[in-house]
């Protein structure tokens, strides 16, 4: 952006722009990607008092 400020842009693969929700399948359809994205998903939880909330990935790592 032309003001330096953050921002989020992505581009859904067709693929995926039909079906259920991912919200709405139940957790035994799901698989976890693996054990990085576990130690994330506590860090955030950590900041965001477990709302989970999405989030820039480096505001996890940022000092306050």
């Amino acid at each position: 952006l032309p003001d330096g400020a953050p921002a989020e842009l992505r581009d859904i693969c067709p693929l995926n722009e039909s079906g259920d929700p991912i919200e709405s399948l139940p957790p035994e359809s799901c698989w976890t990607i693996g054990p990085f994205e576990g130690r994330l998903a506590a860090l955030q939880s950590e900041l965001d008092g477990d709302q989970l909330r999405r989030m820039l990935l480096r505001s996890l790592f940022q000092k306050k």
